[in-house]
């Protein structure tokens, strides 16, 4: 504390303030403040991104297949730091590389082979023909009958209606 009140008395006497340094100090805090507003508001862009990247990925395909996106973004940063980064690999890191690696070409396998048995086994969706969809929604006798069901008919519209009032 002693320490701290010296610095302190011996820094205050030294003290002189300029326009030229006023600006300048001023110019340093403007700068310093905008860069770290840019950087939030590029890391706030980026991590919407990545939220809505992921939410597109779960949404076309399944949770199980984002975590196993996610770990081969795991394997996929282990390799780049050992080739760019001269990072130390054991045998140890190179055998669960390879491990999840594998894991990851059969589950994708496994999928592929899960989809077109269930395209295979899918039956070809009949598509009405105009006139059908029609009928059920339309009388087209006149009676005003559909599907053996009587309903009544709106009363139609009259553009000369008040000419008769």
């Amino acid at each position: 504390m002693v320490l701290l009140l010296g610095v302190g008395i011996a820094t205050i006497t030294d003290l002189q303030l300029n326009i030229l340094g006023s600006i300048l100090s001023l110019l340093a805090v403007v700068t310093t403040c905008i860069a770290q507003i840019v950087f939030i508001v590029l890391s706030c862009l980026i991590s919407v991104s990545v939220n809505f990247s992921t939410f597109l990925v779960i949404g076309k395909t399944s949770p199980v297949t984002y975590q196993v996106l996610g770990h081969l973004k795991t394997c996929l940063v282990l390799a780049f730091g050992y080739v760019l980064l001269s990072n130390p690999f054991s045998w140890r890191n190179i055998f669960g590389i390879m491990v999840a690696l594998v894991g990851m070409v059969l589950y994708s396998y496994y999928c592929v082979l899960e989809n077109q048995k269930k395209a295979s086994e899918a039956p070809a969706e009949p598509q009405l023909k105009d006139t059908e969809s029609d009928s059920l929604l339309h009388d087209e006798t006149g009676t005003g009958t559909l599907n053996d069901v009587d309903v009544p008919k709106a009363p139609a519209w009259k553009s000369d209606k008040d000419l008769h009032a």
